[in-house]
């Protein structure tokens, strides 16, 4: 077991004291941001904005740019593995929806269908 020392004792109680703090601080900031979105509700209801009102605006996407699906291999064995891991759940772009790239030293690769204008590139 490991003697503590007092010097260890006040740098933990600070450290935690200083964290509680900093959480509390951020859990008021949240309430308040909470109280000027109600505002700004109240404002728009009554058909007119607040002057200087401003909104902060918090989207949760699930997902976001998937790089497997954006270059995808053409080679006969890069597509088998990726259409093998992606086919199951719909994800696999068929092979002959790929835009072909310029050949690459290490590989054949292609773009998403949606992607015509970084082919051009």
């Amino acid at each position: 077991m490991s003697k503590h020392t007092r010097r260890d004792f006040l740098r933990r109680t600070g450290c935690a004291g200083l964290g509680t703090v900093a959480l509390s601080a951020g859990f008021k900031k949240l309430g308040l941001m909470n109280m000027y979105a109600q505002e700004g509700v109240r404002a728009r209801s009554a058909a007119s904005v607040a002057p200087g009102y401003q909104a902060l605006v918090c989207i949760f996407l699930s997902g976001g740019n998937d790089s497997n699906n954006m270059v995808i291999p053409t080679s006969t064995a890069g597509y088998g593995a990726y259409s093998g891991v992606r086919a199951g759940s719909g994800l696999a772009i068929p092979l002959a929806n790929i835009l072909p790239l310029n050949p690459v030293p290490f590989g054949t690769f292609g773009l998403h269908p949606s992607m015509p204008e970084l082919q051009g590139l």
